[in-house]
Order: C-alpha cells, then structure tokens, then sequence
C-alpha cells in the first residue's frame, strides 16, 4: 500500500527555523565536521609516510576525488532539500532500501566519530595547558574531567540555536586554521627557498605508496556532506548546499596540499622525520624559534576537536528529525524548540549515548588511547559505506531519470572506485590484532545491514517506503510545501 504525500509533514513544517542561514554560515558547518587543522596536524604525517616525495600531489589527489563526489551528490541536492542530507539524497537514487542503508550508516558513524572527538579533545586541551602554562599532568582523571567538560559545552551551545552554532564553528576554525598559516608562513621564510627538488620530482614516491595515502586522505575529507542536513534552515539552500560541499572540499583541500608540501619542506635539513613526529606541527614551530606559535597551534588542534563536535551535533540530530517526520522512527525524536527551532529531543538523546559510551570506556579501564584509534578506523569504515553509496545512488539517480551526462557519470565512477580501493587496502591484509576485531565488526553490521533490507521489505514495506521521502521544495523567491510521494 502506497503512502499518501499529504500524511507526511512538509520537511520545513517539523519545527526547525526556516531560511536563517547565511551561505557562509552552511559553510561553516561543511568545514567544521570536516576538521582541517586536525587533518593538516595528524593526516598529513601518515599520507608522507606512505607516499614519500609524492605526499603533496597524494593530497591533491584525494582532493580532486572528493571535489568530484562533492559535485554528484550536489546534483541531488539541488533537486532535494532536506534535513535528512544524504539519507535524503541517497534514497533518491536507490529507493527507499538506499534511504535503509545510509540512515544505518550515520548513525553508526555518528556513534563512532563522536565519542572519537570527545576522547581526543581532552587530551589535545590537557596538553596544551601542560606545555604552554605547566597545568596539569594531561592525567586520565583530567582527560576525562575535559572530555566530559566540552561535551556539556558542545551540547549548550548547540541548544542555543543554529545560527549560534553555526558562528561559533565559524570563528573557531578560522582562528585554528589562521594559526597554522602563520607557522607555515614562518617556515617558509625562514627554510630560505619554496622549491623542493625532492617534492617536484616525487622522489622515492610509488603507485602504491601514493594509494595507501590517497585512502587517509579520503577519510580527511569525512563530513563535507554535511551541509544538506541544514537544507531546510539555510537561505536559498539549492545554491547554497550544493556550494557548501564542493567549496569546503576545494577550500580545504587547498589547505591540505599547501600543509603537505610546506610542512615537508619545512623538515628538510632538520635531522627529524615527519612522520615520526607525534605533533609534526609543533616539532616544526620549536625547531623555528617559535615554540609559542607551537603551543597556539596546539590550541588551535584543541579548538578543532571541539568544533568538529559542535557540527556532529547539528549533523547527527536532523536525521533523526527527518526520519521522526516520516515516521520512521518515533515522534518524539522529532521534538522542536518552539522558539529557536532547535531539535532538542534529538540533541538530547544523541548526548545522552555519547557520555554514556564515553563513560564506558573510563569505568571500564580501557585504554583511551587505543579505543580513540580503533573507533576512528571503524568510523572510517563506515564513511567510506556511506560514500560509496552515495557515488551508486548518483548513477542510479541518472538512470531512473533518464538523465545522462557524462562528466557525471565519470565523477560518480571515480568517487565509487575510490572507496572501493580504499577497503581494498584497508582490508588486505586484515589488520592485526586487536584491530582486525574491528574490521570483523564491520563485516557483521554490513551483513546485518543486508539482512535488515531484506526483512524490511518483506515485513515492514511501508514502513520501508517512507524512508528518504521527507522533503521541501525552495525557489529562490517563494517556498512550496510539499511531502514527497513514495515510489
């Protein structure tokens, strides 16, 4: 039995504050979950030590591969806004068992990558304290005091409204990243020349080094799609979402790439080895006379962590309130602030898990060090999931509706390829222990993903097709409401 398009709420009737967004503000929230200053102090040191000479032209690649996903799943968000992003979106092109799959998805990478940047911003800030005004002993008991600190703070902000939010993500990665340009540009003059013969060359690089590089990379670049989520509550979202995700992606990867080649240059003739470095950045700011810089910078880590968990809390919510809409999930997941139309039911119960897994973790003894690594490897499995299916929802997209444009069709190919090189060598070999328990249970989740499909749509069909169908319609001078019918 079919559903009818007028028993589901138009997606701008659920509560959330309509059109209050600036494009710079959707920008913000891309560039936020995105993370730079993370990427450019941890994920460049790992790209190099695979791709050697070639680490600068490895993050150029990833670059394009992801400007040119960003590109296919901009061509559905033109044609779909939501709150729901890329469940919204992934569902157009596969149907509603799409919709299935990519709900999965996000909630399981915002399960992992969340608690990730709460156990990882507490010890960036306690490090910061002890190196720049001796505070603290960056403890376990201090850790998590922090930790649980900016959780509580991510949460109040959050709740305030999303125009708030979306500043404060705004301002805090502009500082983080402004930090490190200025050590760039001190490295930089102070190295004496710009031209590397080593980086120009690619020396010592090879394909599979700079393949092994390209799959960290793919995963720097996690949460550029985050910007649909805000469809609804963004000005003109069919030009402003669609600019969002492909100007963080090409913003950002700007930033990657002249982080690559400079930073590289800059341990040229040090006697250090980036890639042994732990805080590569800070390395470089000591050995440059500029060791304050280094403990700014080291701020500046902090302040990213914080923000990359502000935007998980505006991205993880709206799903939810998405999915309450068409009554996929229950309705009080849905629940709006009737004054700033802020989804703080969701908000809520996404908190409540995260300080409850968090806090698992502490009383349970577990080596924090070691569950942040292996939840950030099992939230990159699932991000890759979720792109891929995304690159096959852009084909399938075309297909159903006859539409074939051949610059589309190759962006969506390459993107899919490259997430499926990227489990290649994620998975051969199997990771060693403890890790590989990890990759086994990935495994698991995709077949019980598969097993949830085929359940669903043999017992629960119309729940099934309610799925990716919540939508609303935006011109650029007027708004039409509409419940998108089921196929």
């Amino acid at each position: 039995m079919q559903e009818n398009a007028e028993e589901l709420p138009a997606a701008d009737h659920t509560g959330l504050s309509v059109g209050v967004l600036s494009g710079v503000q959707t920008t913000a929230q891309s560039v936020a979950l995105i993370g730079p200053s993370l990427g450019a102090a941890s994920l460049i040191p790992l790209a190099f030590a695979n791709s050697a000479g070639a680490g600068w032209l490895t993050v150029l690649l990833g670059a394009l591969i992801m400007v040119a996903l960003a590109c296919v799943i901009s061509v559905l968000a033109v044609r779909h806004v939501s709150m729901g992003g890329i469940y919204t979106l992934i569902a157009k092109g596969l149907g509603p068992m799409g919709g299935l799959v990519a709900a999965a998805t996000m909630i399981l990478i915002a399960l992992a990558s969340v608690c990730v940047d709460v156990m990882a911003v507490g010890p960036a800030f306690a490090q910061f304290l002890a190196s720049a005004f001796s505070i603290g002993h960056s403890s376990r008991a201090e850790v998590l005091v922090i930790d649980f600190g900016m959780l509580f703070l991510a949460w109040l902000i959050t709740t305030r409204g999303i125009g708030l939010s979306t500043h404060v993500l705004l301002v805090l990665e502009l500082v983080s990243m402004t930090l490190i340009c200025v050590l760039l540009a001190i490295v930089l003059v102070q190295h004496g020349h710009i031209f590397d013969s080593t980086q120009l060359k690619l020396k010592g690089a090879t394909v599979h080094g700079v393949i092994v590089g390209l799959t960290i990379l793919i995963f720097a670049f996690g949460g550029f799609e985050s910007a649909a989520n805000l469809g609804v509550e963004a000005k003109r979202p069919r030009v402003a979402v669609p600019l969002a995700m492909i100007g963080s992606v090409a913003v950002v990867g700007v930033f990657f790439t002249i982080n690559a080649y400079i930073q590289i240059l800059g341990f040229e003739g040090t006697g250090l080895k980036i890639a042994s470095q732990a805080v590569p950045l800070g390395a470089l700011a000591s050995h440059y006379g500029v060791s304050w810089l280094g403990n700014l910078v080291l701020l500046g880590v902090s302040v990213s962590w914080f923000s990359v968990l502000c935007a998980q809390m505006n991205y993880a919510p709206r799903l939810l309130v998405a999915m309450s809409g068409e009554r996929v999930v229950p309705n009080w997941l849905g629940r709006t602030h009737p004054r700033t139309g802020v989804p703080y039911s969701a908000i809520l119960f996404w908190t409540t898990i995260w300080t409850a897994i968090v806090a698992y973790f502490a009383v349970a003894d577990v080596n924090l060090d070691q569950a942040l690594a292996y939840l950030g490897t099992f939230a990159g499995y699932a991000v890759a999931l979720l792109y891929l299916a995304a690159a096959v929802a852009g084909v399938g997209f075309a297909i159903r509706h006859r539409w074939i444009n051949v610059w589309f069709i190759v962006a969506a190919v390459i993107s899919g390829a490259a997430m499926l090189v990227t489990y290649w060598y994620a998975f051969n070999p199997i990771p060693a222990h403890p890790g590989n328990l990890y990759a086994y249970g990935f495994w698991a989740f995709c077949g019980c993903l598969l097993v949830a499909c085929v359940a669903a749509r043999m017992w629960a069909p119309d729940w099934l097709r309610r799925m990716g169908t919540l939508e609303v319609k935006k011109g650029d001078s007027e708004m039409v409401h509409i419940a998108q019918s089921t196929v």
